[in-house]
Order: structure tokens, then C-alpha cells, then sequence
């Protein structure tokens, strides 16, 4: 169920940063206000972010984390197992 959980939040988590690394916004297309076109690569962030292959969360930590998310917001992330077919 933790697996599922995680599933979703990396779902939600790429769909909301996928325009920032690129992924949704290929260069010179439109963006936000403020957006340079490198913003749009992922080397653009990892190269400005300290220690960025510091591990953050262990395997645990990153359960008990989704488990609050999927707790305090019911209506935006779902359990894939009791998702609707």
C-alpha cells in the first residue's frame, strides 16, 4: 500500500514540476513570467542546490511522510489500490 501511496505522490510531484526540468515545456515554448529557458533544464537546479545527492528521507521516513500527505489532503491524493476503477 506505502508503494502505492509513493506512486501517487511521484505522480502528482511530476506532474507539477515536469514544466521545470523540461520534461512538459520543451525551449522556447511558452512559460512563466520569469522563466529563462536554462530554468528549464534540471542541471539548472541540480547545479544551484547543495550536496544535491545528499539521500534526504530513508525508505521509512519517506512512508511516514507520504502516509501525513495522503491523511491531510484525502480529495488530491489517493491510494492506488481504492482508486476507482
Amino acid at each position: 500500500m506505502e508503494l502505492k501511496v509513493l506512486c501517487g505522490v511521484f505522480c502528482l510531484f511530476f506532474l507539477l514540476c515536469a514544466p521545470m526540468v523540461g520534461l512538459a515545456a520543451p525551449t522556447g515554448t511558452a512559460k512563466l513570467p520569469g522563466v529563462s529557458d536554462p530554468m528549464l533544464q534540471a542541471g539548472f537546479w541540480i547545479d544551484r542546490t547543495p550536496n544535491a545527492q545528499q539521500v534526504i528521507l530513508t525508505p521509512a521516513q519517506i512512508n511516514v511522510f507520504n502516509h501525513s500527505i495522503s491523511t491531510a489532503m484525502p480529495q488530491t491524493v489517493v491510494e492506488l489500490d481504492r482508486f476507482p476503477d
